[in-house]
């Protein structure tokens, strides 16, 4: 074109969360998307420019004389913007539209031979240009999700894409007041369960508590072993630590008899054992024999402890197990929010509404849906764990809660936390009542 006022311009196409994004400071010349005409919603791109971006073509509108002018559903925008030359040029890398490329005039300058030429030469680097400037924006995106974020479900994938595109755009232009927004989830309903392991703690203390006695029994023997050859002064000294420890383990609470066994075995039986090693040469094999099961050894010296961690791990397999199911059920009805909690069971917490899932109409009738089969589960997981006790080393049982909440609350993302978490006052008594 030869015209003083020729503009030619491209932009790149970027898809995110399966929709077109459009950075505004690079389309503002664009008659195809210019921001009056397409910043309808995020979510909702105008419907004509949506079918154009899955079906690009070539738009020719008073470029030569020998050309043609296309048939397009943007005839209309093309006349209203008041362009009297105009050229489309779809820019494809890969076969897929990386971008656009607008060329267009307010005169009625004719496309010449020579910068049809130079198009052709032109157009594969520009789709590369395109194709190459949509994948620095995606890796900042992910740099920023990363960094600022945690590892991100799907449900709510589109939410942090969409605030860190958002974050760019301001940056690049250079806005005073640049900055992440929060990432905010309104009007959700949330679904809370728990299954405990009954009596965990009291458990899992009673087996550390086990193991030392055991512990203890061993010394017991090495010691006999060793009095074999006459009554010496390091078994006499160290048979009374042995009592003194023992008995007042009986009189503190488990916190204070942990320390005290860790301190024992660190400050009193290793110094032991290596005395007892340059005193009986002859011991040697005895000695290493009862050493073994002092310490660390897992097969040895933590046996109590080990049938209840082994239990533990199989349970929670159970209730994980389960509760993959029910989130796929979920998941397939509904996308929402589901992250799970590790304590010495499993707790959940769900979120579901249509800020999280904008494409689907929301209905309540999913909330009853998703607790009728919330309660399924439950009484899956407790009728599974049932079953698996007579297969445990240990015996356990489990606990569930399910808890009800009619109303709906909002949720923000927690940066320090990398978590989701109530927003707003009224809303911290849901979180209250969980934690009672």
């Amino acid at each position: 074109m030869k015209g003083s006022d020729t503009v030619f311009s491209l932009f790149p196409l970027f898809q995110l969360n399966g929709l077109p994004f459009f950075d505004y400071s690079i389309t503002n010349k664009s008659i195809l998307i210019s921001e009056a005409y397409a910043k309808n919603s995020y979510t909702k791109i105008n419907p004509e420019v949506a079918n154009y971006l899955k079906h690009p073509h070539l738009i020719f509108y008073n470029t030569m004389d020998t050309i043609k002018n296309t048939t397009s559903i943007f005839d209309e925008r093309i006349k209203t913007s008041g362009v009297k030359t105009y050229l489309c040029i779809p820019l494809i890398h890969n076969h897929s539209l990386s971008g656009i490329l607008e060329i267009y005039s307010h005169q009625l300058d004719q496309l010449d031979n020579e910068t049809i030429h130079s198009l052709r030469e032109l157009v594969p680097l520009l789709s590369q240009l395109s194709h190459d400037i949509t994948t620095e924006f995606k890796k900042r995106i992910d740099e920023i999700i990363i960094n600022r974020f945690t590892t991100i479900q799907p449900a709510v994938q589109w939410k942090f894409n969409h605030i860190a595109a958002q974050y760019i755009q301001e940056f690049e232009n250079d806005e005073q007041n640049a900055h992440i927004k929060p990432v905010i989830f309104e009007e959700v309903y949330p679904l809370y369960g728990a299954i405990d392991v009954k009596d965990s703690t009291v458990i899992r203390n009673a087996s550390i508590l086990k193991d030392f006695s055991f512990k203890v029994k061993q010394l017991a023997l090495l010691i006999d072993e060793l009095s074999l050859d006459g009554r010496h002064q390091l078994i006499v000294d160290f048979s009374k630590r042995v009592d003194q420890i023992t008995r007042s383990l009986d009189q503190i609470s488990f916190d204070e008899s942990m320390v005290k066994i860790i301190e024992f075995f660190r400050k009193d039986v290793q110094p032991f054992l290596d005395a007892a090693r340059r005193q009986f040469t002859t011991k040697h094999a005895i000695i290493e024999h009862y050493a073994r099961h002092f310490f660390t050894n897992r097969d040895t010296g933590e046996f109590y402890r080990n049938e209840f961690e082994t239990s533990l791990r199989q349970v929670n397999h159970i209730i994980s197990k389960e509760l993959n199911h029910f989130n796929s059920f979920i998941q397939g009805n509904y996308p929402s929010y589901f992250q799970k909690f590790r304590t010495d069971g499993i707790e959940y917490d769900i979120y579901v509404g249509e800020s999280i899932t904008p494409q689907q109409t929301f209905s309540s009738e999913f909330i009853n849906i998703f607790r009728r089969q919330q309660i399924i589960s439950m009484a899956r997981i407790a009728l599974k764990a049932y079953h698996a006790k007579r297969d445990l080393p240990l015996a356990l049982e489990t606990t569930q809660l399910i808890f009800i909440n009619p109303h709906s609350i909002d949720i923000s993302f927690r940066e320090d936390e990398r978590r989701f978490d109530v927003e707003g006052s009224l809303n911290i008594r849901y979180e209250i009542i969980k934690k009672e």
